[in-house]
């Protein structure tokens, strides 16, 4: 074999090697936009679900705070209600003492 027909057949193996190479990357390629675009689905599924999280948790802040609300309602009218029941038993109990004594 000649230097020329080596060098010819050396060049020939580092093209085939040269056109695998680039037919396994451009495979890799394809792989890798599918991968993306699976990525971006799943990255507009995760937002939508912090969306809906979002509102839930903003609905949630307004009951708690309405309940919040209720309760100190509630709290103040037990308040005024004992306050009004404990004056109405320390009159009826006087009344009872002034008979009795």
């Amino acid at each position: 074999m000649t230097d020329s027909e080596i060098t010819l057949s050396v060049l020939r193996e580092i093209r085939d090697s040269v056109r695998a190479t680039n037919t396994r990357l451009d495979a890799t390629n394809a792989g890798l936009t599918l991968t993306n675009s699976k990525l971006d689905g799943l990255t507009e599924k995760v937002d939508r679900g912090f969306e809906r999280m979002d509102l839930t948790f903003a609905h949630f802040v307004v009951e708690l705070k309405d309940l919040a609300v209720q309760i100190m309602l509630l709290g103040r009218y037990l308040r005024n209600r004992t306050e009004v029941d404990l004056q109405d038993l320390i009159e009826r109990v006087t009344k009872i003492e002034a008979k009795v004594f």
